[in-house]
């Protein structure tokens, strides 16, 4: 039988290993490859934004790569879908 810090020990080894493949999955998704950021400087020159395009700005991606209709089937998997739902676009 373990003691209770072993075992805390353990639980937290595994929790950290978890966390990590969540992190890696997320990283991995299309929506947050280094392409889909968005470009600041070109899109701040533009005379106005769709709420949708104001959306996925803000959340520092482009609106050419990512948009709601594109990443709605992420619900409760990845936190910039679930983000954007929050935001009710």
């Amino acid at each position: 039988m373990l003691a209770a810090d072993e075992l805390d020990a353990l639980y937290q080894a595994e929790c950290a290993l978890a966390f990590e493949e969540i992190k890696r999955e997320e990283d991995a998704r299309f929506f947050n490859l280094p392409h889909t950021a968005a470009d600041f400087a070109y899109w701040s020159k533009m005379e106005h934004w769709s709420l949708d395009e104001a959306v996925v700005r803000a959340m520092g991606k482009a609106p050419e790569f990512v948009s709601w209709q594109i990443i709605k089937a992420f619900n409760g998997i990845s936190p910039l879908s679930d983000n954007m739902r929050d935001c009710a676009i």
